[in-house]
């Protein structure tokens, strides 16, 4: 095994899968070789140092390398070298859910996750976590990987713009912003006045066609029987007669609002 500068033994360097199978769930620092070729098409300009077979690219930390050091396997939305490796060699990136990082569309994802699989290997050695983020920070900056967005070196610039490059061109990218918890709660609360209530004086086809707009919406029935204003077993005679004439779906489930609890509709009453 080979000494690293802290005193600590490497892991031999091997297959991604191999090594990360021997991975334990402590604090660590773990580097990425290229083993087999780059891909024909790979974006690496002959300006740059060319990046051969045994070559470290990236240089990672974890606190838990059993976690954190598994690349080849996690999505790339989750993974700073997948998404350098994605933008280098041309993948199609997009959008999911609420994720910051763009991952990528199914088929890139797969042949993505193949060829790391037949062309990378690792290494990886425990280090205390109290000294984990130095050491990882002292090795990064005298090994200087390329595929680390440090911005050290003409490579790693490289990477960090093919990398952004590929975020601006995602598939359905938009700008994620955080949310004001206060002008949320005005937005939903907004939404549940612009919906119409009844009175007293509403007739039962009113009432129905109140209960059949909110069942769609999916309220639960206690919620739409406090804002239509009758009992819940009521509701329930107005969803089953709904039914029987094809108005509503029979038997679809329904997922509970997030906020709109029965006092917070009583309330906006």
């Amino acid at each position: 095994m080979e000494a690293s500068p802290g005193g600590h033994e490497w892991t031999d360097i091997e297959s991604c899968e191999k090594a990360w199978v021997a991975t334990p769930p402590l604090s660590g620092v773990y580097r990425w070789f290229l083993q087999g070729d780059l891909p024909k098409d790979f974006n690496w300009p002959p300006t740059l140092t060319p990046i051969r077979q045994g070559d470290l690219i990236y240089f990672g930390r974890a606190t838990s390398l059993r976690t954190r050091a598994k690349h080849h396997k996690l999505p790339t939305s989750q993974s700073t070298l997948r998404r350098a490796l994605a933008s280098l060699m041309g993948l199609q990136a997009e959008w999911r859910g609420n994720s910051a990082h763009p991952g990528l569309v199914r088929e890139h994802e797969m042949q993505l996750t193949g060829w790391m699989n037949n062309n990378l290997s690792m290494s990886f050695v425990v280090v205390s976590a109290s000294l984990v983020e130095s050491t990882e920070k002292s090795l990064r900056a005298s090994l200087k990987p390329p595929l680390n967005r440090d911005g050290l070196t003409p490579e790693q610039r490289h990477t960090s713009a093919a990398a952004a490059e590929m975020q601006r061109n995602a598939l359905g990218a938009r700008r994620l912003r955080k949310v004001d918890p206060a002008e949320e709660t005005e937005r939903r609360t907004s939404a549940l006045r612009a919906i119409p209530t009844t009175s007293k004086g509403d007739t039962i086809t009113e009432r129905m066609a109140l209960t059949k707009t909110l069942y769609e919406q999916r309220w639960t029935r206690s919620q739409i029987a406090a804002r239509v204003g009758v009992h819940t077993s009521t509701v329930g005679d107005y969803i089953a007669k709904l039914r029987d004439r094809g108005e509503i779906e029979p038997g679809r489930s329904r997922i509970r609002r997030p906020v709109e609890s029965r006092e917070q509709a009583t309330k906006l009453d």
